[in-house]
């Protein structure tokens, strides 16, 4: 019997798959379009919170209906959804705060391109996973593209905060995320189980943090955006959902470094559709971040 500590980050680990096949590659490129989309949605509503609430009970409805199909989560799982859960609240609340601060080209690419820096180092961490010199160069450099998106004249401090804010929860999510996809696929047979149950936990716990903290008229709200929240969901389950399957085939830097691919998509339409300006040092920004990224990939 194997013996686990409180977090299970620290026992007796699943296997490291040192390289990501072209399957899995593809299949994080598609999460990175869906995501910047599902993100647009977001930013673009009145209400961003109440958006969010839809969002959100629109993947834990999509996860709870798998359920039923599916074994129960092994074991080893259930820390980690626990974990899952309160990551995933604080990382939606830092979320919406981010977008009501400021410009969507600028919290979408900082929340993003910091993520994969802070990742990495989770999973080497916690999950023994070893980068080569190159590629933590590569982490560099993205770095430096995200910190460029926060100079400027005008230095918006608060927004830069939540996103970089929002960038450690998506660290810390991941790296949990990826331990339970990995432990699921090791022991139940398919990451769908971890899959499923944290979409569910994830989706409800934020709508039920929402509701405590507006009190009723919180859904009357997200019925306002219904539409787009339900569409927003629906993007959301498929990006996590492959993002988590290939976190369980493929190194978390990888991963992460890969789906931000949507940092150009959210420069370039935070840029010129949405008018906020600066779009040649915002985009050369974002250029530099996903360059560094493609260096990790390719080191």
């Amino acid at each position: 019997m194997e013996i686990f500590f409180p977090l299970p980050l620290f026992a007796a680990r699943p296997p490291i798959i040192p390289r990501m096949e072209p399957t899995v590659f593809l299949m994080v490129l598609t999460a990175a379009g869906l995501h910047a989309a599902w993100n647009i949605l977001l930013k673009t509503a009145r209400n961003g919170e109440a958006a969010m609430t839809g969002l959100s009970l629109t993947y834990g409805l999509g996860g709870a209906a798998m359920i039923p199909f599916l074994s129960p989560p092994p074991p080893q799982t259930w820390p980690l959804l626990a974990a899952t859960t309160a990551l995933h609240v604080g990382y939606n609340l830092a979320l919406v705060r981010a977008y009501r601060e400021g410009d969507f080209s600028r919290a979408y690419p900082i929340a993003r391109g910091a993520a994969p820096l802070l990742a990495a180092t989770a999973a080497a961490l916690f999950l023994d996973e070893r980068l080569r010199p190159v590629q933590w160069a590569g982490m560099a450099l993205a770095a430096g593209g995200v910190i460029s998106l926060s100079c400027g004249r005008h230095f918006e401090r608060r927004q830069t905060v939540a996103a970089l804010g929002v960038a450690v929860f998506i660290a810390a999510y991941s790296a949990v995320d990826a331990a339970g996809a990995r432990w699921s696929e090791k022991i139940g047979g398919t990451a769908m189980i971890y899959i499923a149950w944290a979409f569910m936990l994830d989706g409800f716990s934020y709508a039920l943090t929402v509701r405590l903290r507006r009190g009723p008229r919180a859904f009357s709200a997200a019925r306002a955006e219904m539409s787009r929240g339900i569409t927003g969901g629906a993007l959301a389950f498929m990006a996590y959902g492959l993002a988590l399957a290939a976190y369980a085939k493929a190194p978390v830097g990888m991963v992460a470094a890969v789906r931000e691919v949507s940092i150009i998509i959210a420069a370039f339409y935070g840029a010129v559709v949405l008018r906020e300006g600066f779009i040649l040092r915002r985009t050369a920004a974002a250029a530099v971040t996903v360059a560094g990224l493609a260096v990790l990939l390719a080191g």
